[in-house]
């Protein structure tokens, strides 16, 4: 589990959106950058529809409850307990 802490602006949970249904009045939505989303997806075995969050401007503080696979895809740069994390890997 993850618990979010504190949010940042406009940290979000995002997954590939609704393409294709904009004939109905469905905006396709979506994570910002869907080609990172869908690599985070594979790094963790994730399927590719699965929902990710999506962090924009600002970070966000996050505590994990217990071991789980994380990957950081984007324009992003995290660390945990002061410590970097690598990004583009699991």
């Amino acid at each position: 589990m993850i618990e979010i802490l504190a949010a940042g602006l406009l940290t979000t949970v995002q997954d590939q959106g609704r393409p294709g249904f904009r004939h109905l009045g469905v905006a396709p939505g979506g994570a910002a950058d869907g080609d990172s989303l869908g690599l985070a997806n594979r790094l963790v075995d994730n399927p590719p529809e699965a929902a990710g969050i999506e962090f924009t401007l600002t970070g966000a503080t996050l505590r994990v409850e217990r071991d789980c696979a994380v990957a950081l895809c984007g324009s992003i740069e995290a660390d945990c307990d002061g410590v970097a994390l690598p990004t583009w890997r699991a």
